[in-house]
């Protein structure tokens, strides 16, 4: 029974605060630390205090920003002391964890489970991405999507929904993908499509480019044949697809989207989280 749990969450921004409330409007006993203080949430002085009295310990997403710190509001916390300070048997849930964490788990006996692996939280999580990526676009660009002529690079989650907003707002949307059965998908739901190797002969034809590729693609080749007016929205999570330093020193118009779910829509975001987390400790028995 929820009832029974004692759940601490370690905030970052508005979706861990929406995790803490919705748990707490669930039945759960929550600890907060860096999270709105709201009715049914207990806020503790400090995250050792929050971790202490939880079994149960939910962090951010993503856990750290810098592989460094535990990601969390005017603290430095050092990944190693976090998890170091936390008992044996407990159970840890966190976005986007690394090697580095889960290591540390496994030497202290501590169940770290990754949120963000659950394919309902990647698809629902691409929704506000999108609507973020086309707000910034409309926000940037001095034309109407209408009429416009986009590139989306990459057909996964995210570039298949991304590709199909663009497209239903009056883009000419083009789909470039490694895959061929990608490109095909791409042709099937309406869009033009092109090999990767094709970027370069094209990209000169675009009002506006949507990278969701974690790797590099716009490297200073790329970069030195793409129009100063064309405008590239980087999707991708770190390191991204494109070398900015020298896209910056090029003077080209590169924005690094990072995080888009917890900056436009931070409560349907964390209310994806907490759902997600429902679910995690049903797999777990905790329900």
């Amino acid at each position: 029974m929820i009832q029974d749990l004692k759940i601490g969450i370690i905030g970052s921004d508005v979706r861990q605060s929406i995790v803490a409330r919705e748990l707490a409007s669930a039945g759960a006993t929550v600890y907060g630390y860096a999270v709105t203080e709201e009715e049914g949430i207990n806020i503790c002085s400090s995250v050792k205090k929050c971790t202490s009295l939880s079994d149960i310990i939910i962090l951010a997403l993503p856990y750290s920003a810098d592989s460094r710190y535990i990601n969390c509001p005017d603290s430095e916390i050092k990944i190693t002391d976090f998890f170091n300070s936390i008992a044996e048997g407990k159970l840890v849930l966190a976005g986007k964890t690394d090697e580095y964490a889960r290591r540390l788990c496994n030497e202290r006996n501590i169940k770290l489970t990754d949120y963000f692996e659950y394919e309902e939280l990647t698809l629902l999580n691409a929704v506000p991405t999108c609507e973020g990526a086309l707000e910034l676009a409309m926000r940037e660009l001095d034309i109407t999507i209408f009429d416009s002529k986009s590139l989306v690079l990459g057909y996964g989650r995210i570039g298949k929904i991304l590709a199909n907003h663009l497209a239903m707002l009056g883009s000419d949307v083009t789909v470039s993908a490694r895959k061929s059965r990608d490109r095909t998908l791409a042709v099937i739901n309406g869009h033009n499509s092109c090999d990767i190797s094709e970027i370069q002969k094209r990209i000169s034809q675009f009002d506006v480019v949507f990278n969701t590729i974690p790797s590099l693609i716009f490297n200073r080749e790329l970069l030195e044949k793409t129009p100063n007016n064309t405008l590239i929205i980087d999707l991708a999570s770190r390191p991204g697809g494109v070398d900015m330093n020298t896209a910056k020193a090029m003077g080209k118009r590169v924005i690094w989207a990072l995080s888009l779910p917890g900056k436009v829509a931070p409560v349907s975001a964390g209310k994806i989280i907490f759902s997600t987390i429902m679910k995690i400790l049903e797999e777990e028995g905790f329900l």
